[in-house]
């Protein structure tokens, strides 16, 4: 029960440091949703993108090396994209 309150607490911690809302990527407004955190050494974090212009791997690149910067580790991005007209 300890172990898995420390982990909710520790995702909770990882998604409060995250990078989400409204967001400039690479020029392009980007509204960013955490969707799932998995932790680890190596965090998973699945987010929901949704922009009005259609979103290229280099903004998939440049939003992992936000979230990294701010956890100071790296981590591993799944992405799904979405855009709105």
């Amino acid at each position: 029960l300890f172990l898995s309150f420390q982990e909710l607490v520790d995702k909770n911690r990882l998604s409060r440091a995250l990078p989400h809302g409204q967001m400039q990527v690479l020029g392009d407004d980007i509204e960013v949703t955490i969707r799932e955190i998995s932790n680890g050494e190596r965090p998973r974090i699945s987010v929901k993108l949704v922009s009005a212009n259609t979103l290229q791997a280099a903004h998939l690149k440049a939003l992992k090396q936000m979230m990294s910067q701010e956890l100071g580790r790296e981590v591993e991005l799944e992405a799904e994209l979405r855009i709105r007209q």
